[in-house]
């Protein structure tokens, strides 16, 4: 079963459970010292907030090096706290990855009225954006996830949200298989293209990087789309 990724802004529960009683984060502020206090927060309002932070360690720490004292220092906050929210270190994780995925498929297509073309060459742009900021949580994601089911889960279901929004540009409902193939190879290729990009200092400019995997896709989906369209 895939994993909802799809976050309520109202409601970011993250797959836990807010509805349990004990040990709710409702009790005396939790000191920090030299007269500090961690505010105090509903159930919502802190699982959020520990999921921001996480989020924002992701930037420079391994996902997988996250870790609930990690979480607790930056949030002032106890680690049995954090363990209160995420039962253990890898729910941690999955919740950080999933954040940082919604944030990063919510940049791919922000005007979906612009022609296609457009529409293309900003969502490279936004992506190639959001993995600078954060290369450590997008290496992490694409290459680190394939040995933990419930990460690579949230991988797998990344690529789907990935693949949706191109479906939405191209304005089908659902793909043919060859088109699939087309698109996911297309979507492994540009990822690793930008992290080798990065890898190696950039050796290129970002606007000749940009038109590249442009090009790329403008020459191989309309041979897969014709592939397909023989094949049907």
């Amino acid at each position: 079963m895939a994993t909802d990724l799809t976050l309520d802004a109202s409601r970011p529960s993250f797959g836990v459970d807010l509805t349990s009683a004990p040990g709710e984060d409702t009790g005396s502020p939790i000191p920090l010292g030299a007269g500090k206090t961690a505010r105090r927060m509903d159930a919502e309002g802190r699982l959020a907030q520990l999921t921001r932070v996480g989020v924002d360690l992701a930037k420079t720490v391994p996902l997988l090096e996250i870790t609930a004292e990690h979480v607790a220092s930056q949030a002032g906050v106890s680690k049995a706290l954090v363990f209160h929210y995420f039962p253990t270190q890898r729910d941690l994780q999955a919740a950080v990855l999933k954040a940082a995925v919604v944030d990063m498929v919510g940049l791919l297509d922000p005007d979906p009225s612009l022609p296609i073309e457009t529409r293309l060459s900003e969502g490279i742009v936004a992506f190639i954006s959001f993995i600078e900021q954060q290369p450590m949580s997008y290496l992490s994601l694409a290459r680190g996830t394939g040995s933990i089911p419930q990460l690579q889960e949230i991988f797998e279901e990344t690529r789907e949200m990935v693949m949706r929004v191109i479906r939405q540009a191209l304005g089908i409902d659902e793909m043919p298989p060859a088109l699939v193939i087309a698109v996911r190879g297309w979507i492994a290729m540009v990822e690793e293209t930008v992290l080798n990009w990065l890898d190696t200092k950039k050796p290129i400019s970002r606007e000749s990087l940009v038109t590249y995997l442009q090009v790329a896709a403008l020459k191989l989906l309309p041979e897969a789309m014709q592939i397909a369209a023989n094949q049907g």
